[in-house]
C-alpha cells in the first residue's frame, strides 16, 4: 500500500517521463554525487512554509511536530533505508540538533523496484538544491523538475512519513489509515493535486477500514479510549434479524470482496 501511494503521486507529478527500469533523474544524481556536499554542515534547502497562509502554517507545524516526534522515538522500523529516511525527514524538517551532522549516503540501486529510492534521493536532491542549481543546466535536474520534486518531498516528509513509520502494527492500522485520509483532506489547502492523487490511490486499498478489520482497533493503545469504548458498545449492540450465512457489505460473486467506505470526511471516525 505504501509503495502504491508513493508511486501514484510520483507519477502524477510527472517528475520522470522515462519508462526505463531506472529513474534518469536519480541516475544523474548518482553520477554527479561527488560534485555536491556530502554532509549537513553546509547550507541546505530545508522545508519552507513561508509561501502559505497563517492558517496553513499552523496545520503544517502540527504535521511537522508529529513527524519529528516519531523520527526521534524508538521505532522498530529503524534500519537501512528506513533509518536513512527518518534521518532525512528530520534534517529536511529542520529538527536536527545543532551539533549533529548527517552524512549523505552515496546513491546505490536506483531501479524502480527499489521504491524507497524515490524518497531518499528526492529528499537529498531537495536539500542540495542550492548546489545543484550552480551546476550546468540539466546536469542533475531540469528547471521543470525542481518545483515538482520539492512538492513531492513536502508530501513525503509531512504526511507520508508519519503513516509509513507507524504502519507496522495491524491493530493500529485502522486508526492510522483513517488519520491519513483526514490529513490528505486537510492537505488540499497546501497542494490539491498531490492530495487528490494520494487519495485516489489510497481509497482503492482501505482494507483496514472495512467492517471486518475495524474491530482490530479495540486492541490498539493509540486509539482514544472513548472511541474504543464506543466501538465496543456498537459491536455489542448488533442484533442480526436473521442468521447470517455470509459476510455483509460485499461486492462480486460468492463471498466477494469487502466494500470500502465511500464518503470519508474530516469528521468521520471509526464508529461511522
Amino acid at each position: 500500500m505504501g509503495e502504491i501511494i508513493l508511486t501514484h503521486v510520483f507519477q502524477d507529478l510527472r517528475i520522470e517521463p522515462s519508462k526505463s527500469p531506472e529513474v534518469t533523474l536519480f541516475c544523474r544524481f548518482r553520477k554527479h554525487f561527488d560534485l555536491l556536499p556530502h554532509s549537513s554542515d553546509q547550507l541546505l534547502s530545508k522545508f519552507d512554509s513561508s509561501p502559505f497562509s497563517e492558517e496553513v502554517k499552523v496545520m503544517l507545524a502540527g504535521f511537522r511536530a508529529r513527524v519529528l516526534a516519531l523520527t526521534k522515538s524508538d521505532l522498530s522500523l529503524r534500519r537501512d533505508d528506513y533509518r536513512e529516511f527518518a534521518e532525512l525527514c528530520t534534517l529536511f524538517l529542520d529538527g536536527v540538533e545543532d551539533d549533529s551532522i548527517v552524512t549523505f549516503k552515496r546513491p546505490g540501486a536506483l531501479h524502480k523496484a527499489r521504491w524507497m529510492a524515490k524518497l531518499l534521493y528526492s529528499i537529498n536532491i531537495c536539500l542540495l538544491d542550492k548546489y545543484i542549481s550552480q551546476l550546468p543546466r540539466g546536469t542533475i535536474t531540469t528547471p521543470q523538475q525542481v518545483a515538482k520534486v520539492r512538492e513531492f518531498v513536502n508530501f513525503a516528509t509531512l504526511l507520508y512519513s508519519e503513516w509509513w513509520m507507524t504502519c507496522s502494527s495491524a491493530v493500529d492500522a485502522p486508526w492510522h489509515d483513517l488519520q491519513l485520509v483526514h490529513n490528505l483532506l486537510k492537505y488540499k489547502t497546501v497542494s490539491p493535486y498531490v492530495a487528490d492523487s494520494a487519495l485516489r490511490a489510497f481509497k482503492q486499498h482501505l482494507w483496514y477500514l472495512t467492517a471486518e478489520m475495524i474491530p482490530l482497533a479495540l486492541f490498539s493503545s493509540v486509539v482514544p479510549m472513548h472511541e474504543r469504548r464506543g466501538l465496543a458498545d456498537k459491536l455489542l449492540s448488533i442484533q442480526p434479524m436473521a442468521p447470517v450465512d455470509r459476510p455483509l457489505q460485499r461486492f462480486g460473486t460468492g463471498f466477494g470482496k469487502p466494500a470500502f467506505p465511500v464518503d470519508i470526511t474530516e469528521s468521520t471516525n471509526l464508529l461511522t
